[in-house]
């Protein structure tokens, strides 16, 4: 599932500047500049671009300034990090707004976004690995409940036989009781 990013940055540009997107998935470019996503100017300076991109997908990316001249100059610092919600987590028609600053983040500050990915990924494991086990001792479980069930159905099936044996049995006595 595909959900829209819209990528918001303050950023004064000099007459014949424009901004772009440019990042580590095909739709943000896959880092070759000549692909980058284009951002649009609204007002109070503040750079907009929707980018359509997978759901619980995990993204780097930099904001890039194409000069007048025709070269560009990149976001300084590291790349951005982004890293999207599970589809489950993204209302229909919903969108993940990201707003960033072109100064982007320090080495120290993407360190500790990626160590809280790493966390994220390493909970989100062990949550399928229960998941599974849980999903194994239900059926286990299920699996006792059918056995269960046809052996009782097999023991009403015994009754039932007794029950008319033993019937036909007294049936029998109290007739030959009566002669």
């Amino acid at each position: 599932m595909n959900m829209t990013c819209r990528f918001t940055l303050h950023y004064e540009t000099r007459l014949g500047e424009d901004l772009f997107l440019i990042g580590s998935h095909e739709r943000l470019g896959a880092w070759a500049i000549e692909c980058a996503a284009p951002m649009r100017w609204t007002e109070g300076n503040v750079w907009t671009g929707d980018v359509e991109l997978p759901a619980s997908g995990v993204f780097f990316y930099k904001y890039v300034v194409k000069m007048a001249s025709g070269q560009y100059r990149w976001q300084d610092g590291a790349n951005n990090l982004l890293a999207l919600p599970d589809p489950w987590d993204v209302p229909d028609g919903s969108v993940f707004v990201v707003d960033d600053q072109f100064g982007g983040l320090t080495k120290e500050a993407q360190n500790q976004l990626a160590v809280k990915l790493i966390m994220t990924e390493k909970e989100k494991v062990g949550l399928k690995v229960e998941a599974s086990k849980a999903k194994e001792m239900t059926k286990a479980a299920l699996q006792e409940l059918l056995l269960a069930r046809e052996e009782l159905r097999a023991a009403h099936e015994k009754l039932a036989a007794y029950e008319a044996n033993a019937a036909a049995v007294f049936t029998e006595n109290g007739a030959n009781n009566q002669r």
